[in-house]
């Protein structure tokens, strides 16, 4: 919550100045770092594809920022998003303590604010929101924390927003290390650098030589053209941070590698429902891909437990090592009439989906 004393002229005052409201570079977030109460880090960073200032309140959420922007499907990114409406929007709200988040001298109740809300292009051209909140797994244990968190639940399933909770555990800190290193490209201006042009030589360069290692490869390139040291690696940044070069994001970007490692490192499309076999035997499934950030849910098809997070990055690992094996035939496919099921299997399976379309199914 923001810092002072909240009342109702102050619920006035934001709303005059137009917190909350706009979009694309109109857009005003609810609270300002500086007003923001936090034991994280604030920062403040200029979007490439808003145009305008953001104001993040800790480091999972610049890392969560950095990982939307790199996504090609999102447009905007609105931080701090208030839920205005949210008292007229819940129909069951009896048992949310809402008496919880109230100013304990003035009794105004605060406003609530989802941490992001985004627009993602569909492949249909049309346009979905997206809402995410962004906590510590530390805070997952205090109650008034999973109190706050389902009272917003329950706003955006109202509104048939797709919402979910991203930890720090689902932000790579690689990848977002990554994306920093190369959007400041997108940023910044050499006076003595035609990046569009310059960039495109380099990018033959490397075609040709892609079995040198890169740092080999940008020297070269550098001595071609008669540039400054350091002007391969600037362009190299923005061959990426322009997606012009498809490396693996989640790993560290090795310049001894050559470009064939360092692009050819991805072997295998992870999708939904996808089977893998490890070289032990054990088989999981791919019940959920998140498509801002690098985790994947799994299911352990041998053993009982609950789905599971695993990073990318991993099972990249593994299939490079050839520990991991993309099965061709699904084996656990069987069609059962109705019938032939028993009352217990019924009720079994009608639970197992109810599981499933709660938690894991849009």
């Amino acid at each position: 919550m923001a810092n002072g004393k909240w009342s109702k002229a102050k619920l006035e005052r934001y709303l005059k100045e137009g917190r909350g409201q706009g979009i694309g570079s109109k857009y005003k977030g609810w609270i300002n770092t500086y007003e923001f109460s936090s034991r994280g880090r604030a920062t403040r960073l200029f979007g490439i594809k808003t145009n305008r200032i953001h104001q993040l309140h800790s480091d999972n959420q610049y890392r969560a920022f950095l990982i939307f922007e790199f996504n090609s499907k999102v447009t905007d990114i609105r931080e701090s998003f208030p839920l205005l409406d949210i008292q007229e929007v819940i129909d069951n709200k009896d048992d949310l303590r809402f008496d919880k988040f109230t100013d304990k001298e003035t009794k105004e109740p605060y406003v609530f604010t989802t941490n992001f809300l985004l627009t993602v292009n569909q492949p249909d051209g049309s346009e979905e929101y997206l809402a995410r909140s962004i906590k510590n797994t530390s805070e997952l244990n205090r109650k008034i924390t999973f109190e706050k968190l389902e009272i917003e639940r329950r706003y955006w399933m109202a509104k048939g927003i797709d919402w979910k909770i991203l930890t720090n555990k689902q932000l790579p800190r690689q990848l977002a290390k990554n994306i920093e290193w190369v959007r400041e490209t997108l940023l910044e201006s050499k006076d003595d650098v035609d990046k569009e042009k310059q960039s495109l030589s380099l990018y033959r360069v490397i075609l040709e030589n892609d079995e040198l290692p890169v740092k080999q490869v940008l020297q070269l390139f550098e001595n071609i053209e008669g540039l400054q040291r350091g002007t391969g690696l600037y362009l190299f940044r923005y061959l990426i941070a322009k997606k012009d070069i498809q490396v693996d994001m989640t790993r560290i970007i090795d310049l001894n590698s050559s470009m064939i490692d360092l692009t050819g490192g991805i072997v295998m499309e992870l999708k939904q429902n996808m089977l893998l076999q490890f070289s032990d035997g054990k088989i999981i499934r791919i019940i959920f891909c998140d498509r801002l950030s690098s985790i994947i849910y799994v299911v352990d098809m041998d053993a009982l437990r609950w789905p599971y997070v695993m990073k990318m990055e991993v099972l990249y690992s593994l299939s490079d090592k050839g520990e991991i094996d993309l099965m061709d035939e699904d084996i656990f496919f069987r069609v059962i009439a109705e019938e032939e099921l028993s009352d217990a299997e019924s009720k079994r399976r009608d639970t197992a989906w109810k599981l499933l379309i709660m938690y894991w199914i849009k």
